[in-house]
């Protein structure tokens, strides 16, 4: 009996664990996709979405992440792809930032924040740029050829925290903060 006690526990922190990793890859390739799906969808709807020599349809509509309600250039649009394409993700605890910009893309860097740029559209958290009618990107950045980046952060609490060797009642893990961004120039 003493046996199993020895190699039980240990073995039911190892279970623990690996579903918790799993569930924390899960989260990350959901952002991942979600962002990636954001980026496209800005990227292909600029100024020359709706011009008719292109043969574009910019009216909304379609099959998913393209059936969104309103303008199809705005922070709200975006945030209805995110909603659709991030199963799983709590709005409550996802920041999403837009940039957007000549000086996006530096051969020395992949991350705005080190370029010293400033958000177009912060969303602290998600759910306060629902239905905004902000435009991203602006007039002057959606032209064909110029860069666009979104990034999105989310905050995940996990269960590990509860089988931490020696971890009392007063013990507060923190949450881990996952990360993804996707860049792209503007295609129309």
């Amino acid at each position: 009996m003493i046996e199993m006690t020895l190699v039980g526990i240990p073995l039911l922190f190892v279970m623990i664990s690996i579903f918790e990793m799993s569930r924390l890859m899960w989260v990350y390739h959901t952002m991942s996709h979600s962002v990636r799906e954001v980026t496209r969808f800005a990227s292909l709807h600029g100024q020359d979405c709706a011009a008719a020599a292109l043969g574009n349809n910019c009216a909304g509509g379609g099959t998913p992440p393209d059936n969104v309600t309103g303008a199809l250039n705005t922070v709200g649009a975006l945030v209805q792809v995110l909603e659709y394409t991030g199963v799983g993700i709590d709005a409550a605890k996802a920041n999403l930032n837009f940039y957007s910009g000549p000086g996006l893309f530096n051969a020395g860097s992949s991350s705005p924040q080190a370029l010293g740029l400033v958000p177009v559209a912060p969303c602290t958290p998600i759910s306060v740029c629902a239905g905004s009618a902000q435009q991203f990107p602006s007039t002057q950045d959606s032209v064909v050829g110029l860069a666009i980046c979104v990034m999105v952060t989310y905050q995940v609490n996990t269960a590990l925290s509860m089988f931490w060797p020696g971890a009392g009642s007063g013990t507060v893990f923190g949450p881990i903060t996952l990360g993804a961004n996707s860049q792209d120039f503007m295609q129309f």
